[in-house]
């Protein structure tokens, strides 16, 4: 997020969030489907590999993108890596803790007077 900043802000105006928001519901819907009555190969939080947790990583960086839910672009990407819904929605909610702060940290950083 720091270095396509200033790229990501000509982003933001209502056409672009709108049709995200409408881009990324589709999408859920589309993997939703398609992973119906899926074989799981992740069915608990322990079985993650640094590796997958790199690639949920990188889905959730496409939240970066105004109008782009950030967990839902985790969770899609953790249903196309072989979670089940569960540990998708988990693991999803647990990557948003460091991201937060860190976020929040950023935001303090660039704005000491919003305390």
């Amino acid at each position: 997020g720091l270095f396509v900043a200033k790229y990501l802000n000509a982003l933001f105006n209502g056409w672009v969030v709108v049709g995200m928001l409408i881009f990324g519901g589709v999408v859920f819907i589309l993997i939703e489907l398609a992973h119906k009555n899926k074989q799981y190969r992740i069915n608990s939080l322990e079985e993650i590999s640094f590796k997958q947790a790199f690639c949920i990583g990188i889905f959730q960086s496409l939240a970066m993108i105004p109008g782009t839910s950030r967990s839902g672009a985790s969770i899609i990407g953790g249903l196309l890596l072989g979670f089940n819904r569960k540990v998708a929605a988990e693991f999803s909610f647990l990557l948003a803790i460091p991201t937060m702060i860190i976020a929040t940290a950023y935001s303090i950083y660039k704005e000491p007077e919003l305390l």
